[in-house]
């Protein structure tokens, strides 16, 4: 593996986590930033598949989290809403298509209610963190999209600039945040500056005016 991208990266830390807990069953599932969707068609395909009910398996999401079942996966960007649709009908199957709902999520505003209508257990970013003037939206998002003790929320990001540190800096505000080491690839992104961040909301921290 000599040169990898964000989106793969995410992608096969999902899967490897799902792999081994069962990490999607019946969960519901935000992509933000999504583009061509996928990271969240890979995801559906993932949680069509998970089935059986009765795993005993250690799923890493806290278990006093109440998942819905059957889980949904939340496709989302403020453009390519087109793209992303017609990549999910070419790529999932009917069945698969049940848990995967393109739609449209501007970060910064109240996120739709079909969205919200349920706890976020996962929440999935990859290339987000990009450009400076869309920090303080993208944040207020997360916090918006985020229950405590139930969302994780997990970032690719590359390493580009001290503008991008603010961004993180701002985060660890709020959520408590740590690198994910654990994949067998680790060495070979962390060397092209890349970095998979898990992050959970801090109590009290969705009061969006503390800054």
């Amino acid at each position: 593996m000599s040169h990898v991208h964000n989106p793969l990266i995410l992608f096969q830390q999902v899967h490897r986590w799902h792999e081994n807990h069962n990490f999607l069953q019946g969960l519901n599932v935000v992509e933000l930033g999504a583009g061509t969707g996928v990271v969240g068609i890979l995801a559906a395909m993932l949680m069509k598949d998970s089935g059986d009910a009765n795993s005993t398996s250690t799923n890493p999401i806290p278990a006093n989290a109440t998942p819905v079942t059957p889980g949904k996966v939340f496709i989302t960007d403020m453009l390519f809403l087109d793209l992303m649709q017609t990549n999910v009908d070419l790529n999932l199957s009917e069945s698969e298509r049940e848990c995967a709902k393109v739609i449209e999520l501007k970060w910064g505003e109240p996120s739709p209610t079909e969205v919200l209508s349920e706890p976020v257990h996962i929440i999935l970013a990859s290339d987000c963190v990009y450009l400076e003037a869309a920090f303080e939206p993208l944040l207020e998002t997360l916090v918006e999209l985020s229950t405590e003790g139930v969302t994780e929320i997990l970032i690719v990001s590359k390493k580009r600039r001290k503008a991008d540190k603010r961004f993180f800096d701002k985060l660890k505000k709020k959520f408590d945040v740590v690198e994910v080491k654990d994949d067998p690839d680790y060495p070979v992104y962390s060397r092209q500056s890349l970095a998979i961040l898990s992050a959970r909301i801090k109590k009290g921290s969705r009061k969006l005016n503390d800054k």
